[in-house]
């Protein structure tokens, strides 16, 4: 196990530390981080992401309608119960045996339509206009040309704040 303690200390003193201020609002304080208001939407790609496995089991699980009983012969709730536990776990290799009263059809795929590229895109578009990052960086980009000039801005806008930050004296500070 890696201790805290084992790692050196970078700053020794409050003092010391210079804070930079960034998109500065009237008379704010502290200013306005870079990344403040990305962290919703990063997490909200990363829960995408997360759920994106349980999505795709829906999706491509059959939807399996179970009628029990007849018009003879009448299931009871314990019946219904029964073949609803039993059909619970069942996956795409799972076999089935009942009895003739139990009528098992699988409904397919119809009305279960589902478009996952639109809110990725969304979110995407959302990381790059907010981070000012440029889409190859993500690699969301496939032409080298508009590939070249996203990569070209973006160290554009990397030396701006590297100039403001040698400016405000930030830099001049030893570690």
């Amino acid at each position: 196990e890696i201790s805290d303690a084992s790692y050196p200390i970078k700053v020794s003193d409050h003092n010391r530390i210079v804070h930079f201020k960034y998109i500065t609002l009237h008379n704010q304080k502290y200013g306005t981080s870079m990344l403040r208001s990305l962290l919703p939407i990063a997490q909200t790609k990363i829960d995408m992401e997360d759920d994106l496995k349980k999505v795709f089991h829906r999706y491509f699980a059959p939807l399996i309608w179970a009628t029990v009983g007849n018009d003879s012969l009448p299931a009871s709730d314990s019946d219904i119960e029964t073949v609803s536990s039993e059909l619970e776990d069942i996956n795409s290799e799972s076999e089935v045996v009942t009895s003739h009263l139990v009528n098992l059809q699988v409904l397919g795929f119809q009305g279960k339509t589902m478009d996952i590229t639109s809110p990725f895109q969304h979110i995407d578009k959302q990381l790059i206009a907010g981070g000012r990052v440029p889409p190859v960086l993500l690699g969301l980009s496939g032409d080298k040309d508009t590939a070249e000039v996203g990569l070209r801005s973006f160290s554009e806008h990397v030396e701006a704040i590297q100039r403001l930050l040698k400016a405000s004296g930030a830099w001049a500070i030893s570690s």
